[in-house]
């Protein structure tokens, strides 16, 4: 007796599990599904005039920036030149992964962000390490400029903005 009631209130709970499954409003489509990507381009200035307080501040905002960003949206960082166009500049870029399925929200898709936007933070915070400064030369804004405006000419669907 006991297993039969086992059995019809397993079965009751299934029937009603794909009831609510069958029924009802899809998921709604990603936030991000109707707008233009987004793409942050980093610029640091690690010279030896900056102190270690706004090499903090720069770490905060970088972290602050990241949490904005959604799939398919896109980050580059740039360290302020030191010479000239003849150095080989520190960059870093990367695109946060798109979703496996454009029309749904899934929490895989959320671990992935997630992921991402920590590796980013950690790979990001070698831009505002005050050690390793000691023998800057100077800084050539002009050239990181130059390399600044190659990223965002290289990415022209994307909505870019200057940090």
């Amino acid at each position: 007796m006991i297993r039969r009631w086992i059995r019809a209130v397993t079965a009751a709970a299934l029937v009603s599990l794909a009831a609510a499954a069958c029924g009802g409003d899809p998921p709604p489509p990603p936030p991000e599904a109707d707008r233009t990507p987004r793409q942050y381009v980093f610029v640091y200035d690690r010279s030896t005039s900056i102190t270690a307080d706004e090499l903090d501040m720069y770490q905060r905002l970088s972290s602050q920036k990241l949490n904005e960003l959604t799939h398919g949206d896109r980050i580059a960082a740039i360290e302020l030149l030191q010479l000239s166009m003849d150095e080989t500049p520190q960059r870093w870029s990367q695109s946060v992964p798109v979703r496996e399925f454009q029309d749904r929200v899934m929490q895989r898709d959320s671990v992935s962000r997630a992921r991402f936007l920590q590796d980013a933070r950690d790979y990001l915070r070698r831009f505002t390490e005050p050690e390793g400064r000691d023998n800057f030369l100077g800084t050539d804004i002009l050239s990181t400029l130059f390399d600044v405006a190659e990223e965002i000419r290289g990415y022209p669907e994307y909505e870019s903005t200057v940090i």
